[in-house]
């Protein structure tokens, strides 16, 4: 059974849950102040760890093209013609496999319009490898370059 409490308004004996009181029809007639403020800091507080676990989450180190070459990546020539939202683009060979490597600003901007149109098994560009991996695209002819991408 509920716990019974004095409306905050008329003082008529209420459920601590009661929505409405029957005698002056007070809206949460069970709610103090201090049960109000308490509600209002959990709300505020759940609002503030979802920002920081958002921000944490989308803050992680993004790569650089400099980061693949640094790993073996043999740069042929640059992308005059970059896929949406592409800073960067490069044709060349990664552990001896021909590859396509798009850098963007962030996460949130890589095309996964582009990705699925190339990466799809039966695409007609050749590719037998695709991935993502934080904020890069690869393609690549190959199998291994995906797996050497993943563990910058």
């Amino acid at each position: 059974m509920a716990k019974l409490v004095k409306c905050k308004t008329c003082e008529y004996q209420v459920a601590r849950t009661a929505k409405v009181c029957v005698q002056c029809y007070t809206k949460n007639p069970g709610l103090t102040a201090t049960d109000h403020l308490i509600h209002s800091i959990s709300v505020v507080t759940l609002l503030v760890a979802m920002m920081l676990f958002y921000k944490i989450s989308f803050n992680e180190q993004l790569i650089q093209i400099a980061d693949v070459e640094a790993a073996g990546f043999e740069k042929h020539y640059q992308r005059q013609t970059l896929i949406h939202n592409a800073q960067d683009g490069w044709v060349g060979r990664w552990n001896s496999e021909h590859i396509e490597l798009y850098q963007f600003a962030n996460i949130r901007a890589v095309d996964l319009e582009f990705f699925s149109k190339h990466a799809a098994p039966d695409n007609v560009f050749g590719w037998t490898d695709a991935c993502i991996h934080k904020n890069i695209i690869l393609l690549s002819e190959g199998r291994n370059a995906c797996q050497i991408l993943k563990q910058l």
